[in-house]
């Protein structure tokens, strides 16, 4: 998540630092003087060289005066500030830190321009980000160095992270985050920080938790869902996880109560529903995990997987009067999966219509490719992409044949098709295809016809 900053301290942390050396007042002299003409032409450079050229001048004055003068802490911030401009913020770092134990005064003043450097290393990050990811993770690692108390610069380092695989130390980098909103409050923040950092917080909790579980560590899981809910008891989300990590860690009996819990939830959302029929069809709980389901399907009826699952719950659970039109709906949405079409087969079958059910057999006995493992994902806040394989069954090498892919909302309303032309392979073997498609929001749901 990217936002562009500017300077706001009223989001800001204020700086602890030792008092343990005795303050002395910042003294002028001819180095502070000289370094503060040069800093400010470093300011006011038009080139980047004539700023990088004005920032070693004012550092090497400022370090002159140092060596002169080793506790006059105008000196010392000078130093800070010619680093911070050289890009070297380790040494700013220490140099602003040194300043506000000479001069505790200067706490104010040393947070501005601590935050000022923040903001230009997050914000040259962010530009950075697309076309030098390295670069820009480098830069978010310079900006927490003088600015610890900010979440912006953990999140996107976590991010890139985790999209390395580096799952541990993403695991860090979001604990970075929920630590420096956490700090003690040491001045006002504005309502819109606070409410965008403990989204962030949120964040990075479900973001640790799901990264704990994908590394079989379902204990710490469940502690970082569970911190989420001691701060956002209706999070439905954070419950769901929860449950399904108390379940991994083999608790499987207070997961399934977890679960019911989610059901009864009038707050509940589809994705709560959907992970309940997880657990209950991994805990093979078939009749609950169909009512999960049936839940996800009550909201957003063109959720086919949910329809899948729930299909599949109901054989298992003998369900078959009930299932007869979900996987004819299922067959519809989806008229070259084989799955859909055994199970409205044993559907049929088992509710008297034996002859219905060989004949749909045969049906599919007969045609020419399936069409199997589609995957609906939604990109940005427009797009959605369906990836899936077409095997072909008797059809020649290297025909083309078309998909026709209707798109809806989690209301079930049409909100357009795409078409997408995949050219058979082998028999029995499998060839990829991706569609995507593009509207005002994205998409819930789908189903598919063959046109070519």
């Amino acid at each position: 998540m990217n936002f562009r900053l500017g300077l706001i301290l009223a989001g800001s942390a204020m700086v602890f630092v030792s008092t343990s050396v005795e303050a002395q007042e910042p003294l002028d002299n001819k180095y502070t003087g000289l370094a503060s003409i040069s800093l400010e032409a470093a300011r006011t450079a038009m080139l980047p060289i004539e700023a990088a050229a004005a920032y070693q001048k004012a550092l090497d004055l400022a370090l002159d005066g140092i060596a002169e003068l080793p506790m006059n802490s105008q000196s010392h911030l000078q130093a800070a500030r010619a680093y911070m401009g050289l890009g070297r913020y380790t040494e700013a770092d220490a140099s602003f830190s040194r300043t506000e134990e000479l001069w505790p005064d200067y706490l104010e003043e040393t947070l501005l321009f601590r935050e000022s450097g923040w903001v230009d290393a997050y914000n040259e990050a962010l530009e950075l980000r697309e076309v030098d990811e390295q670069a820009a993770l480098d830069l978010f690692i310079k900006a927490n160095i003088v600015l610890k108390d900010r979440p912006e610069a953990y999140l996107s380092i976590a991010s890139i992270l985790a999209g390395r695989s580096e799952y541990q130390e993403a695991i860090d980098a979001y604990e970075e985050v929920v630590r420096s909103i956490d700090l003690p409050a040491t001045r006002d923040r504005e309502e819109e920080t606070l409410a965008n950092w403990a989204d962030f917080r949120t964040m990075a909790l479900l973001n640790i938790g799901q990264l704990y579980l994908g590394t079989d560590r379902p204990e710490e899981a469940a502690e970082a869902y569970q911190a989420v809910l001691d701060a956002d008891p209706d999070n439905g989300r954070a419950r769901g996880s929860l449950a399904i990590a108390v379940a991994a860690g083999g608790e499987g009996e207070a997961a399934l109560g977890m679960y019911e819990k989610i059901l009864a939830d009038t707050l509940s959302s589809e994705y709560d529903f959907y992970n309940a029929g997880v657990g209950f069809y991994q805990a093979e709980v078939w009749d609950r995990a169909a009512v999960a389901f049936r839940l996800v399907v009550d909201s957003n009826p063109m959720h086919r997987d949910a329809l899948q699952n729930m299909a599949q719950s109901m054989l298992l659970a003998g369900q078959y009067e009930e299932l007869l039109p979900f996987s004819k709906q299922l067959l519809e949405m989806d008229p070259q999966n084989e799955v859909a079409f055994r199970f409205h087969a044993r559907a049929l079958v088992e509710t008297g219509k034996s002859d219905e059910g060989v004949a749909l057999m045969e049906t599919m006995a007969e045609l020419p490719f399936l069409v199997d493992n589609l995957r609906l994902t939604a990109i940005g806040t427009t797009d959605t992409r369906i990836d899936g394989l077409v095997v072909n069954k008797t059809l020649e090498e290297g025909v083309s044949v078309t998909l026709r892919f209707h798109f809806f909302d989690r209301e079930g309303t049409d909100l357009g098709t795409k078409d997408v032309d995949v050219t058979t392979g082998a028999v029995d073997v499998a060839m990829a295809f991706q569609v995507q498609f593009s509207s005002d929001q994205p998409a819930g749901g789908y189903s598919y016809e063959v046109v070519g």
